[in-house]
């Protein structure tokens, strides 16, 4: 942690300094998005399901999300809008905490970026 004052064996730090060590390092630019995704239009409750399992996730891990990307399309190609914007958003550094959901393979796995 960062320099401290202390006077009589007590430390005293800023909120900043404390809010660090308490969530770590992470940089408060960053968004925290999940994205979920789905073959096809009949997999719409595949889809709302994924985006339950995910929030609930991301809250049992005390993650706020920012946002909450969808697609619905093939995972053959890359015809995916916001699959192509996460990972524009990812190579710009944007991105701190990404939660995925595989549409094809919906059995409540989850990755997890740490």
């Amino acid at each position: 942690m960062g320099s401290s004052s202390h006077t009589k064996n007590r430390r005293y730090y800023t909120e900043e300094q404390y809010l660090n060590y308490i969530k770590g390092d992470a940089d408060p630019k960053r968004k925290h998005i999940a994205y979920a995704r789905v073959s096809n239009v009949g997999q719409k409750d595949d889809l709302k399901n994924q985006e339950d399992f995910l929030r609930t996730y991301s809250n049992e891990k005390g993650v706020i999300l920012d946002e909450f990307l969808t697609d619905i399309g093939s995972g053959l190609n890359y015809k995916r809008k916001k699959w192509n914007q996460l990972l524009d958003s990812v190579m710009q550094g944007d991105i701190d905490v990404s939660g995925l959901q595989n549409g094809s393979q919906s059995n409540g796995r989850t990755k997890e970026k740490n």
